[in-house]
This record gives C-alpha cells, structure tokens and sequence, in this order.
C-alpha cells in the first residue's frame, strides 16, 4: 500500500473536522448545529418533503429551495445570486449574477446592472465543463446549486464542496484562510487584484485548484502532460493570475461586440462550434469580467511600453 498517497488523501478531510467547528456563516448554513436546532425546518420535511433530500420545494430541484432565499424575490438572505447584488448594501456580488449582473465591463467607473451574456448553469440542464477530464473538449455535466455549494455549510470558503458533485474529483480541495474584506471602490485591475476593492487575496491558489476540479486542463501547470486540443494554456494557478482575475463564477455581463470588430463574438468554443449567424456573439463572453478582451490589456501593455489610455 502507497501509504504516503493514502495519507495526501486522507489529511484534507482531517483539516476540514477540525476547521467546521470555527465556521460561522450564519441562518441554515452554519456548518455546526446545537443539539435543539431549529434549521432543519427550514429546508426539510421528513413526512411531506416534495423532493428528494425531503426537501420542501416542489418544482423537485434543490435550486428553487435556494432561490427561495437567494433569488430575486428571496426574503431570507442578503445575497441576491439572480441579479448579482448584496442586498443590505447594493454592492455587486464578487460572482456576479445568474440573471442579471451589476458590473462596470465597459471600465468607465461605474456600475451598470445588465442582463448577462454567459453563466454557469443552475438549473439542472445539460452543459460542458470545458477543459474537464474526458473524451473532447470537456464531459457533459449537470449543475445546480448544490453541485458547489454544500447547503449545511463547511470550513471552506462561501460553503465550497470540498469535491464539486459530477466533477468526478477524489482529493478534496480546501479553500480556507485569510481573504480581505475592502469598502468598494471604482475600477478593476488584475495586477491589483481589485474589482470594485472586493479582493481574494489569500486564497487565489486555492480557488483556481478548486475550480481545476471540472476544468483542470485549464489550470496550465507545467507539469500537465501534453494536450492536443489544450496544448498552449495560460497560466492561472498563481498568486499573480488566478482562475478569477479574468472571470467571475456565476455569471457575467461582459460584452463582445463593443470592439469594432468581431474577433472576440466569432470565437470558436474549445470542441470547435462557432455560433450561428442570428446570434449575437456576446454568449462567448465566457463568464469574463470585462468587455471583448480589456482583462487581457491589464497585464500585457501596448508595446510602445507607455501603457494603455483608459476613457
């Protein structure tokens, strides 16, 4: 037996029990319960659950129970997940939004809510996870809510699963430390690791090796073997660049048709598809934070080496 394998598996899951006890999230999702809990209500019915997981929505997704709460019309958090705001303050959400997103794309400094042009799926239906394990591009896998998030909440940040459900993942991935809570601020700069003064910094390795987890032909380590359909990949495994320096997890409102020409809407999709000609082409926005392709000039300056000119 490979006992040092074993053992690079088995300690993650030992940290994690040691870490639930000091997580404090708050409502159903504390991660600990008191021996005469009242949260379990707020979910479940052991002898009238309408879905699996005796849960108490009836459309039989575990998504709806949590856009109960998180949704547009949700009473019962602060974080609006469809349109992308925190509630008490109205700021955007660091993830932006599944329907709409609050964000400054354009780079002018100030926020716009919009409808978006591309996010993860939360519905159930069918997706790729590009640049996942598997035949092609990427397996075909479903989401909802729950696929990353684990509802009784956990030691990791924002309640990950240790293991995203369908992403076929055996070692856990903790996404626990310090991070930095700043007062909003206008712009957006990878370099400074600011999107309206909402900062990862402490867990920016952490997050792209959770995110690895569906799409870890993305990560681009030099150790990845050789990959004839992913064979160039930028680099996003780094303090410097991470999977979110570019992107946002739920959905963006970036546009790819501001440019003036069509290089960003006609990009092909990884397994080769390019969107048919009624389309409008902002859907290849690709969950990116800002429009046509402005993350790239964050980094890579103009080469007269002056900078770029911003509006």
């Amino acid at each position: 037996m490979n006992w040092g394998k074993l053992l690079a598996q088995i300690l993650p899951w030992l940290a994690w029990l040691l870490l639930v006890p000091a997580l404090g999230i708050g409502g159903p999702h504390t991660g600990t319960f008191s021996d005469t809990t009242d949260a379990c209500a707020g979910c479940h019915r052991p002898h009238q659950g309408q879905a699996p997981g005796l849960l108490t929505t009836v459309s039989g997704t575990s998504t709806a129970l949590c856009l109960s709460c998180h949704g547009s019309g949700g009473v019962g958090a602060n974080t609006n997940v469809e349109d992308g705001i925190e509630l008490a303050s109205g700021w955007p959400l660091r993830g932006g939004g599944f329907a709409n997103a609050k964000m400054d794309t354009q780079l002018v400094y100030r926020l716009i809510s919009r409808k978006v042009t591309s996010s993860h799926t939360m519905d159930g239906s069918l997706g790729t996870a590009w640049g996942g394990d598997g035949p092609g591009a990427g397996p075909r896998i479903t989401l909802e809510c729950t696929s990353c998030h684990d509802p009784h909440g956990n030691a990791n940040y924002r309640s990950l699963r240790f293991s995203p459900l369908g992403s076929g993942e055996q070692r856990p991935v903790a996404v626990v430390g310090t991070f930095r809570e700043q007062i909003p601020w206008p712009g957006y700069t990878i370099r400074g690791d600011s999107y309206w003064g909402q900062h990862y910094t402490g867990l920016e390795v952490e997050l792209s090796r959770w995110c690895a987890t569906c799409h870890d032909r993305f990560l681009g380590e030099p150790a990845q073997p050789p990959d004839p359909l992913f064979n160039h990949v930028h680099p996003s495994g780094t303090v410097e660049v991470y999977c979110l320096s570019c992107h946002v997890a739920h959905g963006t409102s970036a546009r790819m048709t501001t440019g003036g020409s069509a290089f960003s809407s006609s990009m092909p999709y990884p397994d080769g598809r390019v969107l048919p000609p009624v389309r409008t082409g902002d859907e290849r926005s690709a969950l990116l934070r800002l429009d046509n392709r402005g993350i790239c000039v964050q980094c890579h300056l103009s080469s007269d080496g002056q900078g770029i000119t911003r509006r």
